[in-house]
């Protein structure tokens, strides 16, 4: 029950709101310096289309944490390549039939 209830007083809000950014009249009803250049309220901002009332703040990155270790070098291995092809002259081995 009190959920309900208070979605439909938001919504009568919304509507009532609604009604007041089309119609200046219903508007100075419940404001009276509603004509006022300088006036800010939810009903202004609906009839200006910003719903947002602020622009957000930035989003920036965080900057990552440089961690240098220490890196040892491993010394390097050279193994000689062995050669798989056959001298001059051999070659494989013939099937006899």
């Amino acid at each position: 029950m009190g959920r309900g209830l208070l979605a439909g007083v938001l919504i009568a809000m919304l509507l009532l709101s609604t009604l007041m950014s089309v119609s200046p009249a219903l508007h100075r009803l419940i404001h009276q310096d509603a004509g006022n250049a300088t006036h800010q309220c939810a009903v202004t901002l609906l009839s200006q289309h910003q719903l947002v009332a602020s622009a957000p703040a930035p989003v920036l990155p965080r900057a990552a944490a440089v961690v240098s270790l220490p890196v040892r070098q491993t010394p390097i291995l050279l193994l000689p390549i062995a050669e798989f092809t056959l001298p001059p002259g051999r070659g494989p081995p013939a099937v006899l039939l």
